[in-house]
């Protein structure tokens, strides 16, 4: 997980069951970080060195301040990066108990809401 030390932010990208790269928030300004931002973000690491990401799902999970899961939705930023490089899934945890998934062929950008709304835990591990 990431040492930011507001978001502990940690993503993993999955094609075919095979794990292809995973990254994690960087709180720093770099040369690798995107214009007008002041951070990389962990999704965004995770696609960094993949050659092909079409039909790939990415797994955000974010630590809290007691090491529990909490929300890790990705923003409009990184949800455009992932689109624009074929990823067809996200899953992201909500809390301890809960995650949600969306597929970005269903992102609306009217006040980033999405058609399928989500799916529960259960629904996401089969």
């Amino acid at each position: 997980m990431s040492d930011h030390h507001r978001f502990r932010l940690g993503a993993v990208v999955v094609k075919s069951g095979r794990v292809l790269s995973h990254g994690v928030n960087v709180a720093k300004k770099s040369p690798e970080t995107p214009p007008h931002r002041e951070s990389v973000h962990a999704e965004v690491n995770a696609m960094r060195g993949v050659s092909n990401l079409d039909g790939a799902t990415i797994y955000v999970a974010r630590l809290d301040s007691f090491d529990g899961l909490a929300l890790a939705k990705p923003c409009e930023y990184c949800i455009s990066h992932m689109k624009e490089n074929g990823v067809t899934r996200v899953v992201f945890s909500v809390s301890e108990n809960d995650a949600e998934s969306f597929y970005l062929d269903s992102v609306s950008w009217k006040g980033y809401r999405y058609k399928n709304a989500s799916q529960s835990a259960k629904e996401v591990s089969k």
